[in-house]
């Protein structure tokens, strides 16, 4: 992978921090610059970043973000394993875990149509093949409206919050995981990753075939942090009628907020 001296520039002047970045960034864009930077997070996988992003600006100063994700897969993935990650956002997970591990296959779940075309993008940048599906996994095959959010793409939601600003929005494809495998579209995962700003129960509803074959052994997904604590919650008392057990991952990063991600081990 190789980068450009303005690039290489853009990014120096970025990750130090120093005064007048923004107006600098819009200077630079206003007489065309690409609007992505170039650069390598802490694996060595090359992605094309926005600096204007929340989580791409963190990658880029940090090198990963929520790395406690991707340790937590590859402590379980193996080289025959058929990995799904749902809200791919632009692909830092699965981009990544297909250059570490490329026997495994990668399945990308990603509705947004313009992170969709990121995580292209960024397999083409580190000359990797992963199988990107452009749809919303739900309870029940339908269109919705996807909600899109400037600044914050990882913030894309079928379920809008009442206190986020958002965009646009874009009529969505939604389908059920069970229908995506039985009718052979997808095959069964062995490992799941999902972050889907709030559509994770109803994902899950629609994946109680793919929840009770015993092939699936693990689940990484995010939920609020007492998640352990409230068995009483509809997702703790689901998964754990498929016999999952839990375990709080520790964040590697300071990116804490109100949610947590957690891990769900087939005991």
């Amino acid at each position: 992978m190789t980068t450009s001296f303005m690039n290489k520039l853009v990014l120096l002047y970025y990750r130090n921090r120093w005064k007048g970045f923004s107006r600098f960034w819009q200077f630079l864009k206003r007489f065309g610059y690409n609007p992505y930077l170039i650069t390598q997070n802490q694996y060595g996988v090359g992605f094309y970043l926005n600096p204007e992003n929340y989580i791409d600006s963190y990658v880029i100063r940090s090198g990963y973000y929520e790395s406690e994700v991707l340790d937590t897969i590859l402590e379980y993935v193996k080289d025959d394993s058929i990995f799904w990650d749902i809200g791919s956002n632009f692909g830092l997970h699965a981009v990544t875990l297909k250059y570490i591990k490329p026997n495994c296959q990668v399945i990308s779940v990603e509705p947004s149509p313009i992170m969709a075309s990121q995580i292209v993008a960024n397999s083409k940048l580190n000359n990797i093949q992963l199988d990107l599906i452009n749809i919303a996994l739900s309870d029940s095959p339908s269109f919705q409206n996807l909600h899109l959010m400037d600044g914050n793409p990882g913030m894309t939601t079928l379920k809008p919050w009442d206190k986020a600003v958002y965009s646009n929005k874009v009529l969505c494809w939604c389908d059920t995981g069970d229908n995506l495998v039985i009718n052979k579209v997808l095959p069964q995962p062995t490992i799941i990753k999902i972050d889907v700003e709030g559509s994770e129960l109803d994902a899950f509803m629609g994946m109680l075939h793919i929840l009770g074959n015993k092939s699936l052994k693990a689940i990484i997904f995010e939920a609020g942090i007492d998640f352990i604590d409230d068995k009483s919650s509809k997702m703790y008392e689901l998964l754990s009628s498929f016999g999952f057990t839990f375990k709080s991952l520790s964040r590697n990063e300071n990116t804490s907020h109100n949610l947590d991600n957690f891990l769900a081990l087939r005991s």
